[in-house]
């Protein structure tokens, strides 16, 4: 699958499987999804290969062409709202959001390089999105993220959940 996406433009699409999906099933992944481009690829001894993808935003499934020997789509990227890069509500809220998620990874072990790495997010493109992929939470409401559009609407829904995970710290 990794050799096809480097023939192909080095893009990925990284769709999680529906809960209770049974193998030797048709597929059962989310319709909405998270893509990006392959930017570095590492091959191990073993044949497999650690990469890293850069996210690009999310698509959305239109049709399945292929099934085998991995799932082959027609999609269609999802065009963000960025309007509210520059609202000052926004900032404040992305703000709070990186905050809360220190304060999670913190008590989860997580080493303080990463923490002070965290301040960059802030300039990432889709930053709600990338800080919701990193964090352990309900799977329903990732999802529900991934697929809301609106930058604000992403942050709000996003700061109830570290807000939420923070209390039960």
């Amino acid at each position: 699958m990794l050799e096809y996406c480097l023939e192909n433009g080095n893009e990925m699409a990284i769709s999680p499987y529906k809960k209770n999906w049974k193998p030797f099933e048709a597929p059962q992944i989310e319709k909405v999804f998270g893509w990006g481009h392959v930017i570095q690829k590492e091959q191990l001894p073993d044949g497999r290969s650690n990469i890293i993808l850069e996210g690009m935003g999310t698509a959305e499934i239109i049709e399945f062409n292929s099934t085998e020997p991995f799932i082959i789509a027609t999609v269609k990227k999802i065009e963000q709202d960025r309007s509210q890069k520059s609202n000052p509500q926004y900032q404040l809220s992305i703000d709070e959001i990186l905050l809360l998620t220190k304060r999670i990874l913190l008590s989860e072990g997580a080493d303080e390089s990463l923490i002070l790495k965290m301040n960059h997010i802030k300039n990432h493109f889709y930053p709600v999105d990338f800080i919701a992929s990193m964090l352990n939470y309900d799977y329903e409401q990732k999802q529900d993220i991934l697929s809301t559009t609106n930058a604000m609407d992403k942050a709000i829904k996003l700061l109830n959940i570290v807000r939420s995970l923070n209390l039960k710290e």
